[in-house]
């Protein structure tokens, strides 16, 4: 009897800058992790869609969220998109992983670390 193959977790990158490639590398140097999709909106699009043919890449985060087929999400945007991004990732069942700074508001922190929790 074949042992069944080990379920990776599926982890989409939301943005293309520096940060999220190096996330996307660090993500996918480990065999227990894939991933399978990526979000941005910049004019990098295409080069990253030519040069990445395995993932898939999503111009809309909803979409990204709706159609991705992921257990979470590494959020490496703009600091003033934290808060709707991580509160969208957390509110469809998702874990998420958000780089510095967190919020910009400490209220915002509390309600999603808050909702985090429930």
């Amino acid at each position: 009897m074949q042992d069944s193959p080990e379920k990776k977790v599926r982890i989409a990158i939301v943005g293309l800058g520096k940060i999220g490639l190096s996330h996307f590398s660090m993500i996918n140097v480990r065999p227990d992790t894939q991933a399978p999709a990526r979000y941005s909106a910049g004019l990098l699009v295409d080069v990253f869609a030519k040069y990445l043919p395995d993932t898939r890449i999503y111009t809309r985060y909803e979409d990204l969220l709706e159609k991705g087929n992921l257990d979470a999400v590494v959020i490496a945007t703009p600091s003033r998109l934290h808060v709707p991004m991580v509160r969208a990732a957390l509110e469809r069942g998702l874990h998420a992983f958000c780089k510095k700074p967190f919020c910009l508001d400490w209220c915002d922190a509390e309600k999603l670390a808050g909702l985090a929790e429930s």
